[in-house]
């Protein structure tokens, strides 16, 4: 294939899949100019139809053999044998000619055989060609159909090619979004994770100088702490006796001290107590008074009815305390006795069936 065509059927492949939906989803960014695809291309010749073929074969073979049938009759007219030879009538201006022409006629007689014997053989080349040729016509025939047969199986192969280069079309075009997407995240995360980092770089770096602060502050409350320790170390060595001893001293003083205040305070909780109970005394007496005082001036005051009714309620107050008493005995007896009672139902003694029949509630053996 020349450069030309070559050129040709890459326009009409670069045509095709401008046509294709998915070359258009895709956004036509594969370059169709950098693929060769004349290794792919059917060529244009055109395949006759076996039919046709061999009509037009038998049509030039009849027409040959015509032209050669046309060419022996004329052959044949010029020869004479046969009955036609033994009439043969001399005029008498050849009569003296005789022997000459007798010879001429031999001569005619062996050409004709040496012609019927040529023809016999050009018939029998004519019917070994008829043969080559209808064997040749079969053969066309069959690799006509072959090849159809092959065109078939091509295009279906190219149809599945299609089917097949679509499919990895958009594998491609989902794998470079997936990419994409990927790269977009990559570049998101490690955006997040360098902020991270100098976040945390500049929060270390506070709590650095924080802890810096810190250790200056506890070196500095260090060397006050040693020179405190300094001065405690002298104090041990040189006051530390004499002061031992005043406080020895003085925690005698203090246990003399508490004895006799625990003795001054137990005499007068005993006179608070007496006190108080002196109190309490007089104020139940005050408060009885007071109260009598006032149920008597209420009973005064009101009508004999209702003094009536009160000293009624009064009583039924009492009866109603006596029966709630009386009902939570007998709730509790109640219980008791269902205990008693759930008791006696598993107690085998008490199942009177039994004892009554003990044919028929025999003990079986486990």
């Amino acid at each position: 294939m020349s450069a030309k065509g070559r050129h040709s059927t890459t326009a009409s492949s670069t045509g095709q899949l401008e046509g294709d939906e998915l070359f258009k989803e895709i956004g036509g960014e594969l370059n169709s100019s950098n693929f060769d695809y004349s290794q792919w291309q059917r060529t244009a010749n055109h395949t006759k139809h076996p039919g046709s073929a061999s009509k037009h074969l038998r049509a030039r073979s009849a027409q040959r053999f015509s032209a050669k049938k046309a060419t022996l009759p004329a052959l044949q007219s010029d020869i004479v044998v046969g009955q036609q030879s033994s009439g043969f009538v001399l005029t008498p201006e050849k009569k003296c000619h005789r022997h000459t022409k007798v010879a001429a006629m031999t001569a005619l007689v062996d050409t004709d055989k040496k012609l019927i014997e040529r023809i016999r053989i050009l018939e029998l080349k004519l019917h070994a060609k008829h043969q080559s040729l209808e064997e040749h016509c079969k053969r066309q025939r069959q690799l006509i159909d072959d090849n159809m047969q092959l065109r078939e199986v091509i295009t279906q192969d190219e149809n599945e090619s299609h089917t097949q280069v679509k499919k990895l079309l958009r594998k491609y075009e989902k794998f470079r979004g997936g990419i994409a997407v990927l790269n977009d995240q990559f570049q998101k995360d490690l955006l997040n994770t360098k902020f991270n980092v100098q976040e945390a770089k500049t929060k270390s770096d506070n709590e650095l100088d924080v802890l810096q602060c810190e250790v200056d502050k506890v070196d500095a409350e260090l060397r006050g702490k040693q020179s405190e320790l300094q001065t405690l170390l002298n104090y041990k060595d040189k006051e530390y006796p004499v002061k031992f001893l005043q406080r020895t001293e003085l925690q005698k003083d203090i246990a003399r001290l508490q004895i006799q205040h625990e003795e001054d305070e137990q005499e007068l909780q005993r006179v608070v107590d007496a006190e108080i109970e002196m109190f309490h005394k007089e104020h139940s007496h005050v408060l009885n008074n007071v109260s009598e005082q006032q149920k008597q001036s209420v009973m005064s005051m009101m009508h004999p009815s209702l003094k009536d009714m009160a000293h009624q309620n009064k009583i039924m107050a009492r009866e109603i305390e006596l029966q709630k008493q009386a009902r939570t005995d007998l709730e509790k007896s109640i219980r008791e006795l269902k205990t008693d009672v759930d008791l006696l139902k598993k107690d085998p003694k008490t199942n009177v069936r039994e004892h009554m029949f003990p044919e028929l509630f025999k003990k079986r053996e486990k």
